[in-house]
This record gives structure tokens, C-alpha cells and sequence, in this order.
């Protein structure tokens, strides 16, 4: 049976009557049949250039959709990723709302200091940590803190921070460096800070007590639980434990109070302000860190080699003997 709608194609390809067959450039490969129909010569298909048989491939309806099709997939899977590729994608280096375990803190040395006077308190932290994974970032909890002079060392090699990005949802801040930090080496990473005293009773915030005419006011702490970091940067989750040294320095007529115990007092420079320099703690997580500056006063014994002091307001500290003398029964 022959394919009349093909036949009529042919027949479109034709000369005119009385017109020169040969000029006409597709004649070489049409033929009439037994019955009078033209149709594509076989034989020349075959003897045909290879060019002429892309042409008259090309030419034939059935196979342009099949050519299509084809053409659009290369384009998408070779082109438009190419102009893909050029399109920026201003992507955070990092947006969880964990910290990444790629660099995990050792130990902590922060030297405060407080003025009650102006509500605020400013700081420098070093923070020895180790790295676990190659990163070129540090991810490290900073709420409603300005963090400045942020370098991380290593030996005398040393790095300041190329960038910081402030995730304010997930209170952190993202220190990129020039540097891949390697595997299995400890770093130092240091920097300065400052904030100001909150008054929600959360991270390091201003206290009132005494009479509502004239009252006296001190600067402590609560962490627990994820409120250290608006103290000082930090890795603020429990299991990156690290061990804590502490500086309070504080004005005249004030005292400072910490975990641990108070090594030395420094007077500084041409002021009347002090530094307590508090000894190394254990290993802990950072909502157990606490501290405190006000105008307590205090009483002290030693028992066995061990100190023993009680801290109160200044007019109780008469009843402090009673709770002194019970503090060393046990």
C-alpha cells in the first residue's frame, strides 16, 4: 500500500510540466513506480553523498520531532547547566542550628571586665581548641555581643578573620579565614568582645536589691541553659566541655566571685580598679560557668588547708559568723 500523504510530498518536489527534470536539485532521487506514482529512488538513497543523506533525512516530517526532542536534551543537560553554574548562589557556609563538630573548644581563659556604673561589660576571650575535620570556619555562639579582633594562631602562625556572618536565629557567629585549618592540630582562637547587662535575669545581667529609695545593684549570672553566650563567645551546648580561667576585673569598692577560688588580686595601673584572677576549673560545659561583681563583704577561715569564706550583703555580715562556723562542720 503506498503512503499517499508521502506521495503528495513527493509530488511537491517535482518539476512543472515541460520544466528541465535535472536542474531540479532533489530529482536525481525521486522515481515513478509500476502504477505512476513517484516515490524516493533506493538506489540513489544509497549512492547518494553523505551530506545528501543528511538532507533528505532531515527532510522527512517523521523524523524532525525525534530531532527535537534530542536538541533539547543536550541543551539542558550541557547548556543550562553551564549558565547554572555562572548564577552565584549566595548560600551560607553554614545554617544548622547545631554547632558543627569539626572544631571543638579545650580550654577557655576570659578576662572580664565590669562597670555597674554603665551597665555594661567588655572582654577578652582565647580559646584553645582542636580541630577534628578540615574547615576554613569556625561556628561559635555570640548573642547581643560586638565581637572585634578576631585572629586564630597556631605557633607563631597566626590569622585574622576574613569574614563574620551572624546567624541572629541560631545565635552564632561564622569566623572564615584564610587558612584551611588541619586536622588533629590545636589552634588558638582569640578575640574581643563587649555587651551590655541585661535586665531579664538570662546571661550576665544587672540585680537590684536593698530598699526601693536606695537601692544597690550587682552583676551576675545565669547560664543554664543556653545563655552563656551572651556573656562571651562560646561553644554553648553541654558536651563541648572544656576547662575555664577567669579574670574579673572590677571598680573600686567592689569584689568578684567565680567557681573557683581566688589566686591573686592585681591593682591596676593608675586606677583604682582590681583584677581577680581566679584558678583553672575542671572540665565542665559552659552553663555552669558562673560569676558575680558587687559590694559584698565577707568572712574567711582556713580549715584543714582549706579556705572557707562566706559572702554577704555589707550590713549582714554579722550573721555571716553563724553560717561560717556551720560552713566548716561539714
Amino acid at each position: 500500500m503506498v503512503n499517499t500523504s508521502y506521495a503528495s510530498q513527493l509530488e511537491k518536489l517535482l518539476p512543472e510540466e515541460g520544466s528541465n527534470f535535472e536542474e531540479y536539485t532533489d530529482a536525481e532521487n525521486i522515481e515513478k513506480d509500476e502504477d505512476g506514482v513517484w516515490n524516493e529512488s533506493k538506489y540513489s538513497y544509497r549512492n547518494a553523498s553523505f551530506k545528501r543523506k543528511a538532507h533528505m533525512f532531515f527532510r522527512m516530517n517523521w523524523c524532525r520531532p525525534i530531532v527535537y526532542s534530542l536538541t533539547a536534551i543536550f541543551l539542558f543537560f550541557f547548556f543550562v547547566p553551564g549558565l547554572t553554574h555562572k548564577i552565584p548562589h549566595h548560600q551560607p557556609v553554614y545554617s544548622d542550628i547545631r554547632l558543627p563538630k569539626t572544631v571543638v573548644p579545650i580550654a577557655y581563659r576570659l578576662d572580664f571586665s565590669t562597670s555597674l556604673e554603665n551597665v555594661s561589660f567588655n572582654g577578652k576571650a582565647e580559646i584553645d581548641v582542636e580541630v577534628k575535620e578540615r574547615t576554613n570556619f569556625v561556628v561559635i555562639h555570640s548573642h547581643k555581643l560586638s565581637l572585634s579582633k578576631i585572629k586564630i594562631t597556631n605557633g607563631k602562625k597566626k590569622w585574622k578573620a576574613k569574614s563574620i556572618k551572624y546567624n541572629e536565629k541560631n545565635q552564632y557567629a561564622i569566623l572564615k579565614f584564610n587558612t584551611v585549618l588541619k586536622p588533629e592540630t590545636n589552634y588558638t582562637l582569640s578575640m574581643q568582645y563587649s555587651g551590655k547587662l541585661s535586665d531579664d535575669m538570662s546571661g550576665y545581667y544587672l540585680s537590684k536589691y536593698g530598699d526601693n529609695d536606695n537601692p544597690s545593684y550587682l552583676a551576675t549570672t545565669q547560664f543554664e541553659s543556653t545563655s552563656a553566650r551572651k556573656a562571651f563567645p562560646c561553644f554553648d551546648e553541654p558536651e563541648f566541655k572544656a576547662t575555664f580561667q577567669l579574670n574579673m576585673t572590677v571598680d573600686a569598692g567592689l569584689t568578684a566571685l567565680s567557681n573557683m577560688n581566688v589566686v591573686d588580686i592585681e591593682t591596676i595601673n593608675n586606677s583604682e580598679k582590681k583584677k581577680y584572677i581566679f584558678a583553672n576549673s575542671t572540665r565542665m560545659s559552659t552553663y555552669l560557668v558562673a560569676f558575680i561583681v558587687s559590694n559584698f563583704k565577707s568572712l574567711s577561715l582556713n580549715d584543714k588547708g582549706i579556705d572557707i569564706s562566706v559572702y554577704t550583703r555589707p550590713e549582714q555580715i554579722e550573721s555571716a559568723e553563724y553560717a561560717l562556723e556551720v560552713a566548716q562542720r561539714f
